[in-house]
């Protein structure tokens, strides 16, 4: 039976909450907050659901497709999927650079599709305050802790992503929070590789990573094309 993109996307997205929702609970397991006979899952398993859950978004996202900016945001989600897998296995400086990489694609894609009707002070402000706001509860929250400058780096991008998004035509309540939500879980994860109980926030992680790319790939899917100004 032949089916149509638009039920493709959706089932697509749906099947990726589904596997996102089993690896939180592990992660919840992980990080001693509840379900501990998720905890033991094997390294493999861990992994393989981690890429499982964000590899289905980003098949969503590449049938969404269907433009050139919506091709960069497929491309930088994909960017995103590696970037996951490399953090997976340990190499924490190395996801950070190409996380970089996945949030300068996106950057340019949201830059192509500003909304003019945005330029004005509340909007401004709006974006304007998403990195002041995030990068200051980074280094509150990191005080006294040896954070490197590279560290602060990698969320300083997201930050900044999600501050050009909001100034784009895609909808602020869809796409604008899932950036914003998104570039949360990079402070988040900053915070638990430098905080000594830093482990235990792994959950809080994946939670507000998966929403925030949902969020980003259910607007792909439901938005209308944002090359369109009147759309």
């Amino acid at each position: 039976m032949h089916l149509s993109q638009s039920t493709t996307k959706r089932r697509l997205l749906a099947a990726a909450i589904v596997v996102g929702m089993v690896y939180w609970l592990g992660s919840m397991g992980r990080s001693g907050i509840a379900f501990p006979e998720f905890a033991d899952w094997p390294k493999p398993l861990v992994i393989a659901l981690k890429a499982t859950a964000t590899g289905l978004l980003v098949a969503a996202a590449w049938v969404a497709a269907t433009t050139p900016v919506r091709r960069l945001l497929a491309i930088s989600l994909s960017v995103i999927w590696v970037a996951d897998i490399v953090l997976a296995v340990r190499f924490v400086v190395l996801a950070g650079m190409i996380f970089v990489v996945a949030h300068v694609i996106a950057i340019t894609a949201y830059a192509k599709v500003r909304d003019p009707r945005k330029a004005t002070p509340p909007y401004l402000i709006l974006s304007a305050s998403v990195p002041v706001v995030g990068m200051a509860w980074l280094l509150f929250a990191t005080q006294g802790t040896e954070i490197s400058l590279l560290m602060s780096l990698f969320p300083a991008f997201s930050l900044v992503s999600a501050a050009v998004a909001l100034q784009s035509r895609y909808p602020l309540w869809s796409l604008g929070a899932g950036t914003v939500i998104f570039s949360l879980s990079d402070i988040v994860g900053v915070m638990s590789l430098t905080l000594e109980n830093g482990i235990g926030l792994s959950w809080l992680v994946w939670l507000t990573y998966f929403a925030g790319l949902s969020l980003i790939v259910w607007t792909l899917i439901q938005a209308p094309e944002p090359e369109n100004p009147q759309g």
